[in-house]
């Protein structure tokens, strides 16, 4: 296609030149009877390399332009098809940003969960740990003014009228002999 347009301009050219040459011979001869005929001949040779210039240049236009849209097109379409390339490189290299990205939520995500996790075990052993060792301090507080509380209750629903000061020692020896079986019963629950 560019051969044919590079051939009609040259056709274009060559018949400029013709005309411009027949229409300065023209110029240069003086009018007479044998003149005006050359003039007449001369008109009509510049009349007839004029309408063929124009005809090669209305054709070469035409072949130029039908070139130049096919050139266009093809133009449109080759950055159509760079265009589309790069958006779909741009695509992918957000995809693979955005996959990178959420992989690392996910790990992070991961080592967060079983941090928390980590964590929350130890919470629950130490409060575990607390728990029952404050629920032992309380036991052993317990038992160890339980012989005073029971003596008191002893003595105060007997009354006044009996005397259980000698008997008093053998009561407490029989509460710490069944001091694991009041534990037991006390605790049921615990």
């Amino acid at each position: 296609m560019l051969f044919s347009l590079v051939i009609a301009i040259v056709l274009a050219v060559l018949a400029f030149l013709g005309w411009l040459r027949a229409w300065q011979l023209g110029r240069h001869t003086a009018p007479g009877p044998v003149a005006q005929t050359k003039n007449t001949h001369v008109a009509d040779a510049q009349n007839l390399a004029s309408d063929q210039i124009a005809a090669s240049i209305q054709q070469a236009a035409e072949l130029f332009q039908k070139n130049l849209t096919v050139q266009a097109l093809k133009i449109n379409d080759e950055l159509e098809s760079l265009a589309g390339q790069r958006l779909r490189k741009q695509v992918e290299d957000f995809t693979a940003v955005l996959d990178g990205l959420t992989t690392t939520a996910s790990a992070s995500v991961a080592q967060l969960e079983s941090l928390i996790d980590s964590r929350r075990k130890a919470l629950e052993a130490s409060m575990t740990t607390e728990v029952l060792d404050e629920k032992q301090r309380t036991i052993e507080r317990f038992y160890g003014r339980l012989g005073d509380i029971v003596s008191s209750y002893i003595i105060q629903s007997l009354g006044n009228d009996i005397d259980l000061s000698g008997q008093l020692p053998f009561v407490v020896k029989v509460l710490e002999e069944n001091k694991e079986t009041i534990k037991r019963d006390l605790l049921g629950d615990y």
